[in-house]
């Protein structure tokens, strides 16, 4: 009750104008045949679940789900695939699936689950203040893997490999000072 008392309040703050905007900006993205956003991620979602249905266990290679669909014309959702290299789908784990298989796929799904995982267990027993630390790493890698993963392709960027290795050494960090 607390937390939609505050993202009512949210909404005052919020300019007329983008609240004017906000209910088309929605309709849009619940349209599957909108053609700006919608419809081209869907078709490279769909895109990327036939390259993983053609090659499961190993996908295509890494960085090779580009060079694959320039190479296989039923798969092309235009006519000219502009950069090979830069070809990609809008959900990582699809195009983790289609790059790397079933292999790479579990492989991602254990590393981010143990990460949950450790940090959630770090936080308990924790002093208070180390625990909202450990909270706030534990929210972050939520959100990055099981929120934004689906909207965009980041595994590369250098960000998210600083919040893996900074959220793991928090852990550590946690884990030898063993405050139960």
């Amino acid at each position: 009750s607390t937390l939609g008392l505050v993202m009512s309040g949210v909404l005052f703050l919020l300019p007329p104008a983008f609240l004017n905007e906000a209910p088309r900006m929605a309709a849009m993205a619940l349209d599957q045949k909108e053609s700006s956003s919608t419809a081209p991620r869907l078709g490279m979602m769909g895109q990327a679940i036939a390259v993983f249905r053609r090659n499961p266990a190993l996908g295509v290679g890494l960085g090779g789900y580009g060079a694959y669909i320039s190479e296989t014309p039923d798969l092309q959702m235009s006519s000219n695939v502009l950069d090979v290299n830069h070809t990609v789908t809008t959900n990582l784990w699809l195009e983790v699936a289609a790059e790397s298989g079933v292999v790479g796929l579990f492989s991602l799904v254990w590393a981010t689950a143990a990460l949950v995982w450790a940090l959630w267990r770090a936080r308990r027993g924790a002093p208070p203040d180390i625990q909202r630390r450990l909270e706030g790493w534990l929210l972050s890698v939520v959100v990055i893997f099981g929120i934004l993963f689906h909207f965009n392709q980041t595994l590369w960027r250098l960000d998210i490999w600083v919040l893996v290795a900074v959220a793991w050494a928090a852990v550590g960090r946690a884990q030898r000072r063993q405050w139960t």
